[in-house]
Parts: structure tokens; sequence; C-alpha cells
């Protein structure tokens, strides 16, 4: 038998997505980042072959991975316009995206994607949070096939995604658990996962760095490390430049560059533009690092460097100083903006020759679609590594990113581009406090309105030169706990509590130490949050015992009963309802009588969740809807996620599913909306709940049925229940990539039914033992359950 109900957030745009699907006929490519293809692009036959196999008969999704310079670009650019269109099935569309463009994130992605494939009937702007516009998206590409091809996809993994990683070149910090590969939104991750889905009619073509940890061991997603060039290859190479030497010439001169395709291309460039070589390769293998050969532990990347210092000493002082310019920028730039930056003596004229220069010896190219100029990740590296006084160059380059047109107002995160350009050039030219000045005044929004938490956490993390783990660069001392409470915040925003606690213990420190009690109990509050969700309950009390000291020293209520409910609901979590109840009327104390309805809201939430807890599902429904109540006037998005999750549970407990799910649903949405990551999983799991509890409704006559049937009940049930078991996957990943703890223990008890109501006993141990494990922290309440479970489960 077949059950199944969905809850997709794509039903809510069904209709516009049926819409934008009719009477759709191909439609012109959508390339915003045109690629300057190389003159000569010779060789990787193979590798376009391969391509060509991949779109007529592969999985979905297809990675070219390889370091920078190697040319990953030229080869996705150069099938795409000589291989594809010799295809009889052509791709309804064909958009070309590329991640290493100023201003090309992937909020700006769906924006633009979404208008395209929607045929111009959808408008994104309409769609009120990045998760739902991700998922219309792939509502179309799952149904039509297109053909994404997105360019430099490591600018959106952990190791490149910083303000300066463009100066990293092939460099990255790297960990113990391969995070440096992780995609840091997970929209992003969803959307690559869902587009590497048998079932996605669409074809994706991806260059990176990097392959994202995300995808690792996912079927429908192809693999390809592109290498160096072979020896024949560089002969050919080399023939198209014009250079006809043997090949054991060749071979002599290429082996030291690795085989490198941008080194060769430099080597070449070097041979032809140089006046002591003059186009002969012989004086050439003269030179040092070429006779004695590249020292063999030198990995592949890096046997450009030698060359890109000879290179780099022979240039001409001006060159020299406008390169290192350039390595400044985090993007190309045109004529009038490079203009901006040169010496007063210089002229457009000399510019432009200076350029010339530069683009003959490839160590810079140019698009001549938007007329810019701009370097190649290695190159760009080098020379600014070579630059004498960075901060001086930054400081010179605000004065013409101060120019730079600020949109009238601000409707996607691409609006804020100009002051997020110059908070980059403030931190690296020195300047912290105007840039905390900038980011308080003009980019806050960034947090409060367009809740853009991980690119708040790229700007504030640059306070730190030496890593979060090391002081901020401030040399007050208050200015450094604002940065590092600052980074804690958005931390805790994006579901990341473990980094933020030592900011925040840091921060609170400081604040203390400084007289300022009211700041410092603030912090104390949000530290014991954090610490409740990681599980650290013993901890969490300590800081709310000192809060509560702080609290009452300066005389503040209103933190005082903040605090109050704050210990409220760890005590739910410790199974001391007694006490929990004690705390949350301390709180409500204080907010009837200054009609704190914010206030008032939190507690009837906690009395409602004790009273769930505690399975009395009559009085947790009367305690949320009064929070529901308190909500609506105080009108805050996260109350409402919170009362909606706690009236769709008490629902689900009352055996009301279908009330119980549209609750839930709600929240979901919310939660969607405004980038909500706290509550998510739990969501999930409620959702999960009203589904387990709909298809056992469902199927009981069924199984009452089969009491002869030849196939087991429960392998009746364990097909029945995948999409709850997939519901509830996709919740512990949301909890496990968080650490929440506490929602890690729930969820994983949830799992141990379903494993074994579907007949797999040992697996139903080994989630409930590791359900025991996670809530061994103190969350008594759950404890108690779970042990009953692995009482049933032994009897």
């Amino acid at each position: 038998m077949e059950f199944e109900i969905t809850t997709n957030v794509l039903d809510k745009y069904s209709q516009t997505i049926k819409s934008a699907l009719q009477s759709f006929e191909q439609i012109s490519p959508l390339i915003p980042h045109p690629f300057s293809p190389p003159k000569n692009f010779i060789g990787r036959k193979a590798e376009r072959e391969m391509l060509t196999n991949w779109y007529k008969h592969s999985p979905p999704m297809f990675f070219l991975v390889s370091i920078s310079g190697m040319g990953k670009t030229s080869l996705a650019w150069q099938w795409l316009h000589e291989e594809l269109s010799k295809q009889e099935e052509a791709p309804k569309g064909i958009i070309w995206w590329s991640f290493q463009e100023e201003n090309a994130g992937f909020d700006q992605f769906l924006h633009q994607a979404l208008k395209y494939v929607g045929n111009d009937r959808i408008d994104p702007r309409l769609i009120p949070s990045p998760r739902e516009r991700m998922e219309c998206l792939y509502g179309l590409l799952v149904r039509k096939r297109f053909l994404l091809v997105l360019d430099g996809l490591e600018r959106l993994l952990q190791a490149y995604s910083g303000l300066s990683s463009v100066y990293a070149g092939n460099d990255f910090v790297k960990d113990n658990h391969d995070e440096y590969r992780t995609c840091p939104d997970a929209n992003l991750a969803d959307f690559l996962k869902n587009l590497a889905n048998h079932y996605t009619k669409t074809k994706t073509l991806i260059t990176s760095r990097l392959f994202p940890q995300e995808l690792d061991r996912l079927p429908g997603c192809n693999r390809y490390h592109l290498r160096q060039f072979t020896l024949d290859s560089a002969l050919d190479f080399f023939f198209s430049e014009g250079l006809k030497y043997t090949k054991e010439e060749i071979k002599i001169a290429a082996a030291p560059l690795g085989y490198h395709p941008l080194a060769l291309k430099l080597f070449c460039s070097l041979i032809k533009e140089d006046a002591e070589y003059q186009g002969q390769l012989a004086p050439a293998l003269n030179i040092r690092f070429i006779r004695e050969g590249a020292r063999s532990d030198l990995k592949t990347g890096d046997k450009i460097f030698p060359l890109l210092s000879f290179l780099y000493d022979r240039l001409p002082d001006e060159e020299k100083n406008l390169l290192g310019m350039m390595s400044v920028m985090r993007s190309p730039l045109t004529i009038q903006g490079l203009m901006s930056f040169v010496p007063p003596e210089s002229n457009e004229e000399r510019l432009k020759n200076l350029l010339k220069r530069l683009l003959q010896r490839g160590l810079i190219f140019h698009v001549p679609k938007s007329e810019r100029y701009g370097l190649f990740p290695i190159v760009h590296k080098y020379a600014y590594e070579r630059l004498e006084n960075k901060a001086s160059a930054h400081a010179k380059l605000l004065q013409y990113i101060k120019t730079l047109p600020i949109p009238a107002t601000r409707e996607t995160i691409a609006d804020f581009y100009p002051e997020i350009e110059i908070f980059h050039h403030l931190i690296k030219a020195g300047f912290y406090d105007d840039a905390a000045d900038l980011f308080n005044d003009r980019l806050a929004p960034l947090y409060f309105i367009f809740s853009a938490y991980l690119v708040c956490i790229d700007l504030l993390s640059a306070f730190f030169p030496s890593g979060a783990q090391q002081p901020p660069g401030f040399k007050g001392e208050m200015p450094q706990g604002w940065a590092r409470d600052a980074l804690a915040l958005c931390y805790s925003s994006c579901g990341k509590p473990l980094r933020a606690i030592p900011l925040m213990q840091q921060a609170a420190e400081i604040y203390a130490s400084r007289g300022n009690k009211r700041r410092a109990a603030i912090i104390l509050g949000n530290l014991a949050q954090d610490k409740t969700a990681a599980g650290e309950l013993e901890a969490a009390a300590l800081d709310l015992e000192h809060c509560l000291r702080l609290c009452r020293e300066i005389g503040d209520e209103l933190m005082t009963a903040v605090a109050h409910q704050d210990m409220g609901l760890l005590k739910i979590y410790q199974g001391d309802f007694d006490r929990a109840g004690q705390e949350i009327n301390l709180s409500s104390q204080y907010s009837r009588p200054h009609k704190d309805e914010q206030g008032l809201c939190i507690d009837e939430a906690h009395r409602a969740l004790t009273a769930i807890i505690q399975e009395d599902y009559g009085t947790a429904l009367d305690a949320a809807h009064r929070a529901r109540r308190a909500a609506d006037k105080e009108a805050l998005e996260r109350d409402f996620i919170r009362t909606e999750w706690l009236l769709g549970w008490a629902y689900w407990g009352r055996g009301q599913l279908d009330e119980g799910e549209n609750h839930l649903s709600r929240a979901l949405t919310y939660c969607h909306k405004i980038n909500y990551i706290e509550l998510e999983a739990v969501i999930l799991l409620g959702i999960a709940r009203v589904w387990h509890s709909k298809i056992h409704l469902a199927i009981a006559p069924v199984l009452k049925d089969a009491s002869g049937d030849a196939i087991p009940k429960h392998k009746i049930i364990s097909k029945a229940l995948t999409p709850v078991q997939n519901l509830a996957r996709e919740a512990i990943v949301i909890a496990n990539r968080c650490q929440y703890r506490l929602q890690q223990a729930e969820i994983h008890l949830f799992l141990a039914q379903l494993s074994w109501e579907c007949g797999d006993k040992f697996k139903a141990r080994r989630e409930a033992d590791l359900a025991n494990k996670l809530a061994a922290c103190g969350f008594k309440s759950l404890q108690g359950k779970i042990k009953e479970f692995v009482g049933r489960l032994s009897g």
C-alpha cells in the first residue's frame, strides 16, 4: 500500500510554479558574468567528451575540482559554447553564474535564477525568505531540463567564504573534521543536495577548488579532479602560442613548472614579451629554477611561485605598483576605478598601456563585456604578499570605494555591497573603530532585518585578525568586549552555540571588570541560553545565578524577570517542575503589572512546555493559546514560532492531528522567513509525530486485514513510515549541525521508537543508547521516557 503526506513549502507556491511552466519555450541563456576565454584553448579533449557523455547519460550533477589555474572555468566555458550546441536535446534554458564575481552570492543567484527560470512570471521579492525562494526555484528546476553552470563555488564554502579569502590563492586552514569543505549556508547545502537528486531533470555543472562535504558519497553527483597538462598537451599549447620547439625542449621547460596550465601560459608570455628572450627558448632554459628543476616536494600549484617571483622582479616599478594596487581590490575594476588610485601624474592612456603590458605578460585578465581588469587567484595572492604597505594601499583605495553609489532602498543583501567594501578596507587599513561605527550605523540591518547572520559573521570575524580564539584588533577593552559579544550573537542566531559560548564568557568578564553590570548580566543570560541548548545545564544554572545577583545589585527588575524565565526553562529540562513553576511565577510578577506582553508570552509558553512534558495536553493547550494571544499583541516573529510550535504539539497530544499539523507548518514557515534555526529541528520532529499518528490511523485497517498475509506487519509499517523517518532524519541533521544536545537526544529517542516499530530492534537499541548518552547531561525530563522505552524494548 502507498501512503504519502506532504507539507512542503512548494505547496504554497504550486500555482505560481504551474503558471511559470505553462507554455514554456526555450529561452536565451542567462550569463550575467561572462568569462573571457583564453585565445588559444587547446587539449582537454577527453574531458570535453566526458562532459558531453555526462550531459547525455549520467547523474544530474558534475563537479570539476582542481586548484586554481588548472583551467576549470575555461574548460566549462569551452564545452558550453562549443560542444553543447551539438547535442540533439538542448536545455530549456542555461544559467552561467560565477560566484567569484563581486556581489554574486547565493542570495543574488536565487533572485536572478528564479526570475529567469520562472519565465519572468515570478517576482522573487514577493517570496519572503531565502529558504522559500530556494524551494520554489528547485520546484521549477526539477520539472524542466535546464543547465546550470555554477563557477567558483568554493567562494561559498567555509575555507574561502571570508572577506579576505580573495588574497589566499589556494591556501586555507584545514581542520580535523573537514569543516573547511562545508557550506556555512544550510540553504545552499540543501539546494546542492536537491540538484544531485536523480529525479531532477535539470543538469548542474560546477567548478570549484574544493568539493563540498555535504555531497560526499551522493550517487547523483560525479566528481572529476582536473589535472595538469600532459607533455603532449604542453607541446600543443606551446605550438598554439606560436612557439615551436622540440618535445624534449618543452619537457625541460614544463616539468619544473609541474605542467600547470597557468604557469605554462606565464612562461610562454615571458619568452614572447621579454626583450631578453625574444621568442627564444634556449636562454629561458638557463633561468635558475628551470635549470635546476623545481623541488620535488613542492605541490603542483606551488611550482608556479618561483616563476611568479622571477616575473615580478623583472617588472618596472610602475607595473609593480599597479599590480600591487589591483591586488588590494577583491574584484576586477574598470579603467575609471583604476584611475582613482594611480599616481596623479598618470593619465588614462598611460594606464591603458600599463594594463596592456601586464595582459601581454599574462599576469592579469580582461573582461571585455564590462571592460574590467582583474588578477588570477594565484597571481592575486602573490602580488598582495609582495605589497609593502598594505594598510596604506587599502586606505588609498577607500577614497574610490566611498564614491560608489549607495542604493536608496535596501531590498536585498546585494544592496549593502558598497558599505561592505568600505568596511573591508577600513579593517585592512587598521581603522577598527571606524569599521565598528560603520557596522553599527549602516550594516546592522543585515542582522536585524535581513537575518543575514553568515554575512555578519564574515564581517565581524574581520575584527579578529588572528582568529576568534585570540583577542580582536581593538586597543581598548570595551571595544574588544563589544566585538566578542556581537560575533557571539551572530553565532547563536545561526545555530552555532559552541562557537558563541567562549566569546560570550570573555565579553561578560570584560564588561563586569569595567563596571558595566547590566551589559554583563545580559550577556550572562544569553550565555546560559546557549549552554542550555548545548546541554551544559549545570554551567548554565551557575551563569543564571550570577546574572540574577548582578540584576539585584543594579535593581533592574526587567532583567531579573528575564533571568527567572531562563531559569524556569532550565529547570523544566532538569525535571524540577516545582522549581520551574516558581521561577516562571517570579517572572510573571513583573510582567503582569507592567503589561509586558512579550514577557507574559514567554511565561505562558514555558507553562505550556511544562504541561506537554508531563503529558497534560489540555493544560498545555490553554497556556499555549494564552501565549499566542500575547504574541499577537507584541508581534514578534520568534514568539509566533514558539507559540505555534507549542500549539501544534499540544493539539497532537489531544489527537487533533490536522489542527496540530497546521500550527506546526505555520511555525516552520515563520522559521524559514526569518532564518530562525533554534526551533527548526524540533518543529520538524513535531510534524514527524503528527505524520506518524496519521499513518498509524490510515494503516490500522490494513494491518488488521493482513493478519494472515505473507508480508510481515513490520514490513508494512516500515514502508508506510518512510516519510516520517526521512523527516526525523532531516531534523537530526539540523540538530547535529547546530550541536543542540537536548534536541539531539529527543530526536534520537523518536528514531529509536520508529526503528522498533519497523522491526529493527538492534537499531532501536543503538538509537536509544545514543539518546540516553546525550540526555545524561541532566535532561532528566527525557531520561525517564528513555528508561521506559528501553524497558519495553527489553521486555
